[in-house]
Order: structure tokens, then sequence, then C-alpha cells
């Protein structure tokens, strides 16, 4: 069966040359008694890519089964089918991509299908922040979103997140519908033609409101002195943001010379997971060169954030539930932040009783940020103000302003808090400790 898949697939005359010149000596192979390739087009062609958590992840290959211009036209095609479904009255659709390998080329295929739908289509005209993107989709209304990211996986990976008419995940019932008109289109949808004009760069002036938003939560202690901190974006999008973002906060920030280069194959990081201290040897390395205290760091589309720090002498990394709880505490003590803190079922208890120590209520959701966006949607519907949210995956949503929702779903990052990893901050938050 999935030989013949496989067969159908390479009949498709519009097939890209180099998927075409890639599976037809497998396909020759299998039909030959090869074993090993015969179970290398089982893989491919045994079932479509599966449609979850917000999008697609997978090899990059060709396939039914594997990351490719293929799969992202008929994603696509799915997606402004459901949008115009669910947003009829809005026709601006965002595209953007990350530093991976074809995220560029896989980005502009969707823009071209988005266009060739109706949509105005703002392209990223080089690899961007996924909060910057998911910004960008509140700022300039869209319908519908693509980012082009398989987030902090190996370089072998890429993936496609779809995103609804509110800067969020797709969630139900967007997503079953997406994957219902995923299985009704062709395995090798045609190419379009999107018409002159109708994809355009996303607008200078939405970068700089990003910026303003991020440096709003700057926030000066009296007690403050200056961490010397490394920052690390792991090859990928952090580099477009962060180092400006301290620029104009007017705090001092190193950028990583080896890991500060936007690379795809991710050659000091083979496995580029802030959660994974092996991912910032290099950064280490650096660190004690030049006597940073505390190493800052996005994944490679820079929607997590992780943090290393010397403790006793020894570089440790904080767990995402340490930098949740410390965050919050963070804002509600010197910003005063008021509001319902939303935790998920993977999450400790610490960021919510760091929540409670506050007088903040705590909701609880099901794993993944696209739940947290339907709560934040929830609360503001029934006009309760919103504070704070994180994951123990390395996540944050920070608002900007107490009882606000912040355009940007995922801004991962804050000018200001990583001096709170100093001494002089862990007395209040120990006594929080369950």
């Amino acid at each position: 069966m999935s030989l013949s898949a496989a067969k159908q697939y390479l009949g498709f005359p519009h097939l890209e040359p180099e998927l075409r010149a890639e599976l037809e000596p497998l396909v020759q192979a299998a039909e030959g008694g090869d074993a090993k390739a015969l179970a290398e087009i089982e893989d491919r062609f045994f079932e479509p890519l599966a449609f979850g958590t917000g999008g697609l992840r997978g090899f990059m290959a060709a396939g039914l089964r594997r990351m490719n211009q293929p799969n992202v036209r008929r994603t696509t095609l799915a997606l402004a089918a459901v949008a115009q479904a669910h947003a009829p009255g809005k026709k601006i659709a965002v595209v953007g991509y990350d530093t991976r390998i074809k995220s560029d080329v896989f980005a502009a295929e969707s823009a071209a299908v988005l266009a060739a739908a109706g949509y105005q289509v703002f392209l990223g005209t080089r690899p961007l922040p996924t909060p910057f993107l998911c910004f960008a989709m509140k700022a300039l209304g869209s319908a519908c979103g693509v980012i082009i990211t398989a987030s902090h996986n190996p370089k072998e990976y890429n993936g496609f997140k779809a995103y609804n008419d509110l800067g969020g995940q797709v969630v139900d019932p967007w997503d079953g519908e997406i994957e219902a008109r995923m299985a009704g289109l062709p395995m090798v949808p045609e190419p379009p033609v999107a018409p002159e004009g109708r994809i355009r760069p996303i607008p200078l002036e939405v970068e700089e409101a990003y910026l303003a938003l991020g440096n709003s939560l700057l926030q000066h202690p009296g007690s403050f002195t200056s961490t010397r901190i490394l920052y690390t974006p792991f090859h990928g999008t952090g580099i477009a943001f962060v180092p400006a973002l301290f620029e104009r906060a007017g705090l001092p920030l190193s950028v990583s010379p080896s890991q500060g280069i936007q690379d795809g194959t991710f050659p000091t990081a083979p496995r580029p997971n802030p959660e994974e201290l092996a991912a910032y040897a290099a950064p280490i390395r650096e660190a004690e060169a030049m006597g940073a205290e505390v190493i800052l760091a996005n994944d490679p589309d820079a929607d997590r954030i992780g943090v290393v720090a010397k403790r006793n002498g020894a570089w440790e990394l904080m767990s995402g539930n340490d930098i949740a709880g410390l965050t919050l505490d963070y804002l509600c003590t010197q910003k005063g932040r008021q509001g319902a803190v939303v935790s998920t079922v993977v999450t400790s208890d610490f960021m919510a009783e760091v929540a409670r120590h506050h007088g903040l209520p705590v909701v609880w959701t099901l794993t993944g940020f696209k739940n947290i966006a339907v709560c934040m949607d929830r609360l503001e519907a029934l006009g309760e103000a919103y504070a704070f949210s994180a994951e123990e995956s390395y996540g944050m949503l920070i608002p900007p302003a107490s009882g606000t929702r912040t355009a940007s779903r995922r801004p991962s990052w804050s000018p200001r808090w990583p001096d709170t990893t100093r001494p002089r901050a862990r007395p209040s938050l120990m006594r929080l400790t369950p």
C-alpha cells in the first residue's frame, strides 16, 4: 500500500524536482526487494504527517509523512479555507519563519497559497521570533497566520504552526476542521500563483511597537545593580530583537560569539533545547572567559527562555518552574501585577503558591500555550483581569500591563528580570516553597 502511494506521489507532474530526485531511487530500490528501502517507504507513506498541537512537525524529505513543499501547500490550503469560514470579514494573513534549513522556502510557499486564496499576506523578510509574529498577527488584524519552525528540535526537522484570527495557535474547532480539509486534498497540490502585490513585508512600525511593548516591562528597583549577562539565541531568531531590547533599556548584554550566528544546522548545539544543560556548553565556556554571572537563552524560534547561573561555583540550569515563580514574584512586587494566573497540569505548584502569596487567583488548564490562550480569551470575555501564565517547558506569557491582554501570545523574555537570580532575591521566595 505504501509503495503504491509513493508511486502515486511521483505521478504528480508538479512535484518538486528535488523531491522527485530523492524519492525515485528509493522507490526503485524498494521494488527491487531492498528491505531497508521498503521500510523507509513504509515510514514515509503509511499515513499523512499528523496535524497536532497546532500544526505539523517532522523530518524534511519527500513523502506524505514528511515536511516538504506539498505538505505545506496542503496545510495552508486547509487553513485558508477554515479561516474564511470562521473569520470571513478579515482578509489579512501573516507568515514568518525561523533559521532552519528550508524555513524560508516553506514560508514563501505558504505565503503564495494564502495570497492566491485572496489574502493580503505580510511575510517576514528575515527569520523572526514566534512571539513577534503572533504580535504582528494581532497588530495587523489577521484572519490567520503561519510560522515555519520546529522549535528546539534537531536540524533534520521542520514544522508548520497554524494560528487563528486571535493570534493564538489553532484549537477546536479550527484544528479538527483543518485536518478534515487536508484529508480531502491531493497528496501534491499544484503550486499556486500569487497575484501581484499580494505579498508584502511586515511593516517596520510593527517591529517598533513590539520593541516598545517589551520595554514597557522595564522596572528598576532601588537596589538594582546590573548583572553581567551572556545571551545565546541558540543560532536562532532571538538575535533579531533581544539585543535591541537590552540596548534600549540601557542594560548591558553580551551575545555569545559562537551561538549568536543564525545557522539552521545548529553547529554548536545539535539539540538546541534550553531545557538541556548540554546545549549551553559553548556559552558556558564563553561566560567563564568574560566573567559573566548569568546565561540567558532562547530556543531557536525564541518562544521559550532558559537561564543558567553560577551557584556555589558551579553552573546550574534553572527549571521552568523556578523561572516562572521568580518572574511572577518580580512582577507582583515591582509592578503591582493583579489578575488571574494561568497554570497547566504539567507545571509544579511553585508558581501557584507564589500567586496565592500575592493574593492572585489561579486558573488551571491542560498542557500547552494554545490552552492557556483559550483561558485568556475566556477571562477577557468574563471581564476578568489576566496577570500572568507559564508552563514548566520554559515558556511564559506576560501582558504589558495589569489587567490587559498582550497582543503577543508568548513574549518569552523581559529585559530586566535576570538579576532576580542574585542571592539577595532568594530569601522571600524560599519561604514560599511548599
